[in-house]
């Protein structure tokens, strides 16, 4: 963000903050409510503490918030006390509410002239860069995960394999398809949002219940969908976001679709990154991006991430790839694009050791997650779920390695079904021009 921009936020985050205090004045019951104090009566350099209401002149005043005040997670109470706009009862009010404070502003103290005639002018003062400007670069989330954001007006189209790599973009490919395929991701060009994530409540487990069957046929108790066996860097695909029906006695209930690499026995490890279509016990539904990593030392909780937002029947172009380090960990990067609405946004798990396994296959699955050792219902979706994948044969190591992405693979189609009930779930189709579909058959 540059200082011009910088500058109209703060004079925008003032205004707001006198507007406010305007408008408080006819909640005023009387006079002897708060300490009124003419501007030309208030000390130099006079010090504030959170919660002081500050008079600029008869019925305007400002209200100093506290330090690293965060309103993402305020009450409404705490909303109102230190000036800032409501939270939004709709979700579109609220995503726009929430996303001006995903980087905390900087609270910039009032200096207003009132020479002789009223008001004239809010003089700003110089605004200087702070620990929260959120600069082109490498950003921790938390100990060990991270994204990278990407210049503004950064074109992959034009840049150099070094600089995709070191912004956090999938490599490009070199044969023909899949080049057409990544192209066609930026043109126009998507939007970059710093990326929220919230932990899961509990760990999900997501290795498959492989049950029995053939060579070109496996049953799941809950996984559906493609295994590729062989060396594996990197998966990617493109997902449509489930719609899933409420109409079902069966909640709560998941319909979780994914990309992933590694995991298909208990002894290695995975990581995967897809969608979920959660109906909760009371008939809501919720829609959410997420990772996870299992079986290494990142922790195998799952990770939700809250922005950007998806919607069903958002197309999600999803990859995962691994980075290899000199120490012989590993960086795992988790690349979200929501074709539809234009925005995409990275996470990468970073210096994770203890991977063993983890290059043995790559996949893409519909699932019914299982959450602390209980396996959930599928929930139904109103269309059956489809998707275009591309399996990548190499990964970033110590330079860009070009790859060709495998848009026809000849995996092992895997179907879910119940082991209890023996009721089949879902079934997987086979492959035509690098698509597959998995249709819908039990809840349970």
């Amino acid at each position: 963000m540059n200082r011009n921009k910088k500058k109209l936020l703060a004079l925008f985050g003032i205004s707001l903050v006198l507007a406010l205090s305007l408008y408080g004045k006819f909640q005023l019951t009387g006079a002897d409510e708060r300490e009124k104090r003419p501007l030309s009566e208030k000390a130099a350099g006079e010090s504030r503490v959170p919660g002081e209401t500050v008079w600029i002149y008869e019925n305007a005043y400002y209200v100093v918030p506290e330090d690293n005040f965060d309103p993402l997670t305020a009450s409404d109470e705490d909303l109102k006390k230190y000036g800032f706009p409501e939270r939004p009862d709709d979700p579109e009010g609220l995503e726009k509410w929430r996303k001006l404070y995903v980087h905390r502003p900087i609270w910039v103290e009032p200096k207003v002239y009132t020479p002789e005639g009223g008001l004239t002018h809010m003089p700003m003062q110089p605004y200087e860069e702070t620990e929260w400007s959120v600069k082109p670069g490498k950003h921790w989330l938390k100990e060990n995960t991270y994204y990278i954001k990407p210049p503004k007006n950064f074109d992959p189209l034009t840049a150099s394999d070094e600089d995709l790599k070191e912004y956090g973009f999938p490599e490009r490919p070199n044969d023909p398809e899949g080049l057409a395929f990544w192209e066609s991701l930026y043109e126009p060009h998507p939007v970059f949002v710093d990326p929220e994530i919230e932990e899961g409540d509990m760990p999900l487990t997501s290795l498959p219940e492989m049950l029995s069957g053939s060579v070109k046929a496996k049953y799941s108790n809950n996984w559906s969908g493609v295994i590729n066996s062989g060396t594996a860097y990197g998966a990617n695909g493109i997902i449509t976001v489930p719609s899933v029906s409420t109409t079902s006695i069966y909640k709560p209930a998941h319909c979780a679709s994914w990309i992933g690499i590694g995991g298909t026995t208990t002894n290695e490890a995975l990581a995967q990154l897809g969608c979920d279509g959660h109906i909760n016990a009371d008939g809501s539904v919720q829609y959410q991006t997420f990772y996870q990593t299992i079986g290494t030392s990142a922790s195998s909780i799952p990770q939700y991430i809250t922005a950007p937002s998806i919607s069903p029947g958002d197309n999600l172009f999803v990859s995962v790839w691994l980075e290899y380090l000199s120490s012989g960990a590993i960086d795992i990067h988790y690349y979200f694009h929501n074709t539809t609405k234009n925005l995409f946004a990275n996470v990468v798990e970073s210096n994770v050791t203890s991977y063993t396994g983890i290059t043995n296959s790559a996949e893409w699955i519909v699932e019914r997650p299982v959450f602390g050792g209980l396996i959930t219902y599928l929930a139904k979706p109103m269309t059956s779920s489809q998707t275009k994948v591309y399996f990548s044969s190499c990964s970033y190591k110590t330079a860009p390695n070009i790859s060709t992405w495998n848009n026809n693979p000849s995996g092992t189609v895997c179907n879910m079904k119940n082991a209890l009930t023996g009721h089949d779930l879902a079934s997987g189709s086979s492959f035509s021009s690098g698509a597959m579909n998995i249709s819908w058959l039990n809840y349970n």
